[in-house]
């Protein structure tokens, strides 16, 4: 049985981890470890943790809060086991997660990936929407090696939203370690990179269509996706040029050259399609960040005329939006009035729609997140 160790960073999850750790305990096929970091509780994190006593759980306390990213790093050095499975103190898994795991394990891949359910919890503890995210069948089952199939791959789970998350995907431990691949010290997004960093190094890679891991939005938990980062946008950008540039490179279509120089016009048909899908998923992930950067501003109190004008300077200097605005597809309703403004350069519209969407998320959350989904 392929051995596996969990890493499970913890702060302030009080409420949830132990609903985490009876699944754990209710798996068909148990972890060999699984390591807990409580990064600094200020809740009664620590007290539940030292009343686990199965020597199963090892537990590592933080001196100083280092987060999310920094603890997995942790997580992972410590790791004994040949597979590392990541997962969050607030969110469930299913109880034959480690069972399909080991399974999948038997073919001695470096990634293993299986799809997710999201689901959105209100005030009152109900659930009000749910979505899955799932692998495509096409690829289920199969080792895929790097070429053209394993960046249709990445495609397809980057289309499903669940190429850059760690929790739903277990790794081999000499693959991170054996490459340095680490979390990076980012305000947020450090798990795109972490998962870009490492589908570059892997040489083997298994979907599962199975829903085995339960993502849990919770209406009075902040989510990071809220949070004012006056960056944002910047580290946006670099996730997408690092995107388009795993694609060029896995498909062959650069050297020393950028992915800016690729001509699809003269590629193989196969390749030239491939090449313009990534494209189009970069162009819908480039104009909601967008729009997204213009509602975070908003929301912080800059003044709209500031935001215009930073609003007119991307559409004028940057690279990415002269690539990509030609290559937005059909987003739905709430995508299309959203980016048409910005893709028809448009700033002053572009600010409008971004300050009504505020409204709709504050009035009508349930709308919001069918809305958000559905862009």
């Amino acid at each position: 049985m392929t051995s596996l160790s969990v890493i499970i960073p913890a702060h302030n999850a009080e409420d949830t981890l132990p609903d985490l750790i009876k699944a754990i305990e209710s798996q068909t096929v148990k972890p060999d470890e699984v390591i807990i970091i409580d990064d600094c509780s200020s809740d009664k994190t620590c007290e539940y943790l030292s009343g686990l006593s199965d020597p199963l759980y090892h537990i590592i306390k933080n001196d100083r809060n280092i987060g999310a990213a920094a603890s997995r790093n942790l997580g992972i050095r410590e790791a004994q086991g040949k597979y590392i499975v990541f997962l969050d103190a607030d969110d469930i898994i299913e109880p034959d997660l480690f069972e399909k795991v080991s399974e999948a394990a038997i073919s001695d891949p470096d990634i293993i990936v299986w799809s997710v359910s999201e689901e959105y919890i209100n005030r009152d503890k109900k659930t009000v929407y749910v979505r899955k995210h799932e692998c495509g069948c096409e690829f289920a089952g199969k080792l895929i090696s790097p070429g053209d199939e394993y960046a249709a791959l990445i495609r397809d789970l980057e289309k499903a939203t669940i190429f850059g998350y760690p929790w739903n995907k277990a790794y081999k431990k000499d693959l991170l370690t054996g490459k340095k691949i680490e979390f990076p010290p980012l305000d947020f997004a450090e798990d795109f990179f972490f998962n870009a960093d490492a589908f570059s190094a892997a040489y083997g890679v298994i979907c599962l269509t199975d829903t085995l891991y339960h993502y849990i939005n919770r209406a009075d938990q902040g989510r990071l996706t809220e949070r004012y980062v006056p960056d944002y946008f910047q580290i946006q950008k670099d996730r997408f040029k690092k995107f388009l540039s795993l694609q060029a490179e896995l498909m062959g279509l650069i050297g020393n050259d950028s992915y800016l120089d690729i001509d699809a016009s003269g590629l193989p048909d196969e390749k030239a399609a491939g090449w313009r899908e990534a494209l189009e998923i970069a162009s819908g992930r480039y104009f909601r960040s967008f729009s997204s950067m213009i509602g975070r501003e908003l929301e912080h109190g800059t003044d709209r005329k500031t935001i215009i004008e930073k609003t007119k300077d991307e559409m004028k200097e940057s690279e990415l939006y002269r690539l990509l605005r030609i290559h937005l597809g059909d987003f739905g309703m709430a995508g299309r009035y959203l980016y048409q403004p910005l893709v028809k350069g448009n700033a002053f519209a572009a600010v409008n729609h971004a300050s009504l969407l505020i409204k709709i998320r504050r009035l009508c959350p349930g709308l919001f997140a069918r809305m958000k989904q559905n862009r």
